[in-house]
């Protein structure tokens, strides 16, 4: 939340470590998706609403089933490495 109370525009890297984050919670989502275009660039307003909700995005589980939720995303492949060489390399900018 306090992420998502900057004002617009965000600090380039503030702004990027929002789509991360954003990306994150929605890993179960883009996973079970497959083979899609990932976001690089999210308006700072559409971050801001997202990262201002109470809940993740998984409907009806409490905060450690939606973590557990979303680590269990991250370590199934194949497209979960897909995601995090998207969140390395073109939002965080790493190698």
């Amino acid at each position: 939340k306090a992420l998502a109370q900057h004002e617009e525009p965000p600090p380039a890297m503030l702004h990027r470590l929002g789509v991360a984050v954003m990306l994150l919670l929605e890993a179960p989502f883009l996973v079970e998706l497959g083979d899609h275009p990932l976001p690089s660039r999210v308006p700072w307003r559409n971050l801001q609403v997202l990262l201002r909700k109470e809940k993740v995005t998984i409907p009806n589980k409490d905060e450690h089933s939606q973590m557990k939720e979303i680590l269990a995303a991250l370590q199934k492949g194949p497209f979960n490495q897909r995601l995090a060489r998207h969140l390395n390399q073109r939002i965080l900018g790493g190698d």
